[in-house]
């Protein structure tokens, strides 16, 4: 009685056997037509094939038919005898490695000799096959155009043939290329995860650390190994008086709801630090829940805040304190901004706030044309590097020096200019009082003269230029008859 298998070889061969009659293969049998059907199926093995053709002595076209069933297949293959030779090798061995069936194994070979290790490969796969142990292995081909080609080794015992070995043969380059594009891919992405410039973890619904990158456990002062043990939870690093026992889960000491906030996390060495994290709860494919958690250190923009703070503070003096004053003016010459020393300098008439108003307004009559004069040039985008003296409008008696220079943004374009103010008022009035001086100092020059030269042998050049000096007419002069202590005391009186 035939076995259940064999009942359903035969039946397939018959079924197959009737598709080919159908078709109407020239010279073969229906029983042959289902056996090659058989083959081409993989119903049976080639060395079944081989054994059926000995044994019913069937003609060299019906084999040939067989053989070109086997040649039809797409990846290459070989047989090798227990003499080491080929035996049969189809088309697509033969157009990978060239030669002919007989030459072919060799041209394998010789296309490897530049890589021993694969040969040694295939020869310990051919052999353990030879004994009845199938094997697999990936080798290297070499390839002109300088591109790495793989192939994937394949050797199997011929059933029915003791010590004859199939060796089937696929290109796997591309194959592996993919995989090793998609190696890189994720390599990077889990550079990416581990060293991003912010934390990332995962807990369960118990808290246990499911996965943290290497940034988080850095500020932690740990290391992801270390974290991920389970010797410590998520709440032995959230510092808080709130904690809630229910929500292992939560770092907001909240019922799990709570999405985003900030919290204080403390290190391994007693390091805390502020931390905004913003998390997701979702379901565990493992059961239960887990979170989606990011991190965000909070620390260095606090002190880059605290750092800019003190240092607009550090300006706000600066420009506040300045001795000199100083305002920044729009490119209509109004004033944007100015410090203490220019409204004590300017603002004796318009009051204490001077934003808005036009400098030249706040200029006497005669200094405002060469002010608007050179705050144009100025804006224009000439250089003028000498100050010019203006007098505050309604303060007569004050003197100041403005320096202009041009304002650019950070396009290099003018934005505006900046006005400095030195009040000369001072050095105004140690100036006229060392004219004075030195016109004293001449007079006393003049009078020693008369004294000892004589009053009418100096009288045509000198009692001249003392008339211009201290403005009084000559006559008063001649008039004197005594020049001496007592006109010295009246003249510097009256000065």
């Amino acid at each position: 009685m035939l076995t259940v298998y064999t009942a359903a070889v035969f039946a397939f061969a018959a079924a197959a056997g009737f598709s080919l009659i159908h078709y109407n293969i020239a010279g073969v049998s229906a029983f042959w037509q289902a056996v090659i059907v058989v083959a081409l199926t993989g119903g049976v093995s080639v060395a079944a094939l081989i054994l059926v053709v000995r044994t019913r002595g069937v003609e060299d076209k019906v084999l040939d038919v067989i053989l070109g069933a086997y040649e039809s297949l797409r990846a290459p293959r070989i047989i090798i005898g227990p003499d080491g030779k080929a035996v049969y090798a189809n088309a697509a061995f033969m157009q990978m490695f060239g030669g002919t069936v007989r030459t072919t194994l060799e041209a394998m070979r010789q296309q490897l000799s530049d890589n021993p290790e694969a040969l040694r490969e295939i020869a310990t796969l051919q052999a353990l096959a030879a004994e009845g142990t199938p094997g697999h292995a990936e080798i290297q081909i070499p390839d002109p155009s300088g591109r790495r080609e793989w192939r994937s080794i394949e050797a199997s015992p011929l059933s029915g043939f003791p010590h004859y070995v199939v060796l089937r043969i696929e290109d796997t380059t591309t194959r592996r290329e993919m995989e090793q594009i998609i190696r890189e891919e994720q390599e990077k992405l889990v550079d990416f995860l581990e060293n991003a410039p912010i934390g990332f973890y995962s807990v369960d619904g118990d808290g246990r650390f499911i996965f943290a990158n290497h940034t988080l456990a850095k500020w932690l002062g740990t290391t992801p190994e270390a974290i991920l043990s389970g010797r410590e939870k998520l709440q032995d690093f959230i510092v808080s008086d709130t904690k809630n026992a229910d929500f292992p889960y939560d770092p907001f000491g909240g019922d799990g709801t709570q999405r985003a906030g900030e919290v204080t996390l403390c290190g391994a060495h007693g390091r805390t630090l502020q931390a905004h994290v913003s998390q997701s709860v979702v379901p565990s494919e493992l059961g239960g829940l887990r979170t989606r958690s990011v991190v965000r250190d909070l620390t260095p923009e606090r002190e880059m805040a605290a750092a800019l703070e003190r240092s607009e503070l550090q300006f706000k003096r600066l420009f506040e304190d300045a001795p000199v004053g100083i305002a920044l003016l729009d490119l209509d010459g109004k004033i944007n901004q100015s410090n203490r020393a220019f409204l004590r300098q300017f603002s004796t008439r318009v009051g204490g706030d001077l934003r808005g108003k036009d400098l030249a307004s706040l200029v006497a009559n005669e200094g405002r044309s060469e002010l608007i004069a050179s705050f144009n040039q100025v804006a224009a985008g000439e250089q003028r590097d000498t100050p010019f003296d203006v007098t505050p409008a309604g303060q007569t008696e004050v003197s100041v020096s403005v320096f202009l220079n041009r304002v650019e943004d950070q396009a290099g374009r003018i934005a505006g200019v900046i006005a400095h103010c030195l009040d000369t008022t001072d050095q105004r009035k140690l100036e006229v009082q060392f004219a004075q001086s030195q016109k004293m100092r001449k007079l006393r020059q003049y009078i020693g003269n008369v004294q000892h030269l004589g009053f009418q042998r100096l009288l045509p050049r000198e009692g001249e230029q003392l008339a211009n000096e201290v403005r009084r007419p000559v006559r008063v002069l001649l008039d004197l008859h005594d020049i001496g202590e007592g006109l010295l005391a009246r003249l510097v009186a009256q000065q």
